[in-house]
């Protein structure tokens, strides 16, 4: 077995920079930021049973009016939009 474990939180420290940088120009050459773009992914992955702000934010570890502005920029574009649950109107899923 090579290296130390110092070497090895580098590498994945360094690995997570690259990831990051790589998905920052992503998002910006769509014209995206990387929260709409996080919410857009989320959504693929998880929605119908997980499509509500407030659950995304949870599952993101982040305050839901952060979810909620990149929610109204992508509503704004047209690429999303938001459907009140008929059983519990406090529910807003995302589409």
């Amino acid at each position: 077995m090579s290296g130390s474990p110092h070497d090895f939180a580098a590498d994945a420290f360094h690995a997570g920079q690259l990831y990051r940088s790589c998905f920052r120009e992503l998002t910006e050459s769509c014209g995206f930021t990387p929260n709409e773009m996080f919410v857009l992914l989320f959504l693929y992955r998880n929605a119908p049973e997980q499509d509500t702000a407030t659950v995304i934010a949870q599952a993101w570890n982040v305050s839901k009016p952060l979810v909620t502005r990149s929610v109204d920029g992508l509503q704004k574009r047209g690429l999303l939009y938001c459907v009140r649950d008929e059983n519990d109107r406090r529910l807003v899923h995302l589409h």
